[in-house]
């Protein structure tokens, strides 16, 4: 409309393909996104804060849906820019998406001496149709409006064991009562008063869960967090077309990755390379863990049927 602000390029220069890895925290998704960036023209963004705040804040209501979306595209353009110049990628070797990973030497190089602007980022999105995979966490809500923000996109949910999920924010102490009463995380929070202390609750609990979260255990907590999140995800894959996402079970994908692999490179068409293969083998050498924790059994059955849930898309 005339006379109104607003971002020109938002719905102009998203010309790359797109698509998007979601789920719980600690699923793999990182793992995944990082093995598909090896693939031939794909580039990936390790859980862009702004991408994830503008697609939440919007799911609660806090920013209108075409300001989200303005936000958002215009905001993935950039990533894009930034990340074809290696201006926001990982060079720690200590990181999962350390980006030795995935390119060669001789392209870190290349793209690093690179003196160019964005037409030139522009002239080889026209000449080579590259896939950039956006990596976000707290989203699962917002699955389907993913695909509406970005057009033609495709998404990929990752799952993994509840067990495991939980035992690894159980460690991190995400949801430890020092977590809960002074928060390190930019996320959204509701404060809350329970026996005379204020609580910082995050987004995701339910308004009329408050005091039961506060009184669970710390392991159910984050049991509790592997189910409401993975609730309101499958609400949203039932809103979006089949053809448009695929569920990947990360146990099943360490198990047979090379099945998995292939399952992905058909949806997204990519193609693999001598990288892929190399950064595939050393995921496959990462130590297992036997430690285990006792859940409530009423948290477990809701874990299990959303499996089964889940097993049915």
């Amino acid at each position: 409309m005339l006379n109104e602000a607003f971002f020109y390029n938002s719905d102009r220069l998203n010309s790359f393909r797109s698509a998007f890895i979601v789920g719980a925290c600690r699923s793999g998704k990182t793992t995944i996104s990082t093995l598909l960036s090896s693939y031939k023209y794909v580039e990936n963004s390790e859980e862009p804060w702004g991408l994830k705040i503008f697609t939440l804040l919007n799911y609660l209501r806090l920013l209108n849906t075409n300001l989200s979306k303005q936000l958002f595209l215009s905001y993935s353009n950039e990533i894009f820019n930034e990340n074809f110049f290696l201006r926001n990628v990982s060079f720690r070797k200590t990181d999962n998406s350390f980006i030795g990973n995935f390119k060669t030497s001789k392209e870190i190089k290349k793209r690093l001496t690179i003196q160019k602007n964005r037409d030139f980022v522009k002239d080889y999105i026209k000449r080579n149709k590259p896939l950039m995979i956006f990596n976000l966490t707290e989203v699962t809500p917002q699955s389907h409006n993913l695909l509406n923000f970005i057009k033609k996109s495709k998404l990929i949910y990752v799952m993994r064991r509840y067990n495991d999920v939980a035992l690894d924010c159980y460690t991190k102490k995400w949801f430890s009562n020092q977590s809960l009463l002074y928060p390190k995380k930019s996320l959204p929070y509701f404060k809350f008063k329970h026996k005379n202390k204020i609580w910082f609750i995050p987004w995701w609990v339910k308004k009329s869960d408050f005091n039961y979260f506060i009184d669970l255990s710390h392991q159910n907590r984050c049991l509790y967090y592997w189910i409401i999140t993975n609730q309101m995800g499958y609400k949203s894959l039932k809103k979006i077309n089949k053809k448009n996402y695929k569920i990947i079970n990360f146990d099943h994908f360490k198990s047979n990755p090379e099945i998995e692999l292939n399952k992905l490179s058909r949806f997204l068409k990519i193609i693999k390379t001598n990288k892929t293969k190399t950064f595939l083998s050393q995921i496959l050498k990462r130590q297992k863990t036997n430690k285990k924790i006792k859940f409530d059994i009423t948290l477990e059955k809701k874990a299990k049927i959303i499996n089964q849930k889940f097993a049915s898309l």
